[in-house]
């Protein structure tokens, strides 16, 4: 390849590489300029490309030795299928005596779409997530910003006398004593930072901000998942060990909240007691006594929604709870903020995920603890 030729490639390569640039700007005019210039230059390199192929025939056949073409040696001769690996090597200067080592983009070297495409996942794969969450089954109102919340529930109901009488007593009629307490609460702040993400990750992988922010939102919603059984457990709800096993357990606690005003609709169960419920076996045979569906959802005892929550320990015991009555999940709004300025300097930016909250128990008897061993 002639110096001249090298010149031209680097030519056309440049205006290319500018008719690229116009049309993702949208530069009408420029990117006119610049396609006739790459027809100059191309119509340019046909012509040397000509010559040099009519001045290598005329030596051999005047008998002299011709060294190969350093684009043959690569691969990228005339005719031959590999040509744009040559031509990038070349259009870098590589020269067998001047200058024999390049650097050349693979993009550019090997630009077959079949074997070296450029190609994105959909998205980052995850670490898993274990999402059997109770809070989502809750009662919720939206608080937006508010710092507090107030709430009154009743606490006293007491009747004195008799209801029922003579049409003609002439005693005192019963008397009913109620006592409705009035409760504020400060709300909860849950919140998380992902600390250091380099900017220029954020910038080149499109799927990593949507996936720190799926990831920040986890951690947000299980610290919440931990606050809501943390507040019922507080308010010391009844609790009951009656039966030899876990569904009779059951059954006898739902005996006691029907007693005071509840209905229970939802059985809240560790793993591990899940498991246990789910493989329980008919007396005397190897029979389930439920019949097999989605884990952790198979046994339908007595209309309730069996649900399996997840949790730090993975030994809570089983809870009975009167949704509609337990209490409310009062959630503002979820902010997920981006701080570029602290590690401006390091070029690295903190993401911050941050809900303010509260769930207030209304009701504690909407609650039932069933012991894991008599006398707890």
């Amino acid at each position: 390849m002639t110096k001249k030729m090298r010149e031209v490639l680097n030519r056309l390569r440049e205006a290319e590489t500018r008719v690229q640039a116009a049309l993702e700007n949208e530069d009408t005019a420029a990117a006119e300029a610049a396609m006739e210039e790459v027809r100059v230059l191309r119509a340019q390199k046909a012509a040397l490309a000509r010559e040099e192929q009519e001045a290598r025939a005329a030596a051999v056949a005047n008998g002299r030795r011709v060294y190969p073409d350093p684009a043959d040696e690569l691969g990228g001769g005339a005719g031959h299928r590999g040509g744009a690996f040559a031509r990038a090597v070349l259009a870098q200067g590589f020269d067998p005596r001047t200058r024999p080592v390049v650097r050349v983009p693979l993009a550019q070297a090997f630009p077959d779409p079949d074997k070296w495409r450029r190609i994105y996942p959909d998205d980052i794969e995850p670490m898993g997530r274990d999402e059997r969450f109770l809070f989502p089954l809750l009662p919720a109102l939206d608080i937006e910003d508010a710092a507090a919340i107030e709430d009154y529930r009743q606490t006293e109901r007491a009747v004195t006398g008799d209801v029922e009488r003579a049409v003609d007593a002439d005693t005192d009629k019963a008397t009913l004593n109620v006592k409705i307490e009035h409760v504020v609460r400060e709300a909860k702040q849950f919140a998380v930072v992902v600390p250091d993400i380099p900017n220029q990750a954020l910038r080149s992988l499109p799927q990593l901000e949507t996936f720190l922010e799926t990831e920040g939102r986890f951690v947000v919603a299980q610290a919440i998942d931990q606050h809501v059984l943390r507040e019922i457990l507080a308010e010391n709800p009844p609790t009951s060990y009656m039966g030899a096993n876990l569904i009779e357990r059951v059954r006898h606690a739902i005996a006691a909240m029907r007693a005071v005003g509840a209905q229970p609709d939802v059985l809240v169960l560790n793993p591990t007691d899940a498991a246990e419920l789910d493989l329980f076996r008919q007396h005397g045979t190897q029979d389930y006594l439920f019949p097999t569906r989605s884990v952790g959802e198979a046994s339908p005892l007595w209309g309730l929604r069996v649900v399996e929550r997840t949790s730090p320990t993975g030994d809570e015991p089983p809870i009975l709870l009167d949704t509609r009555r337990i209490g409310v999940w009062y959630r503002g709004m979820l902010e997920v903020a981006a701080d570029p300025f602290t590690g401006f300097k390091k070029n690295l930016t903190n993401l911050r995920f941050e809900i303010t909250g509260l769930f207030h128990v209304r009701n504690p008897k909407a609650a039932h603890v069933i012991a894991e061993t008599d006398g707890e």
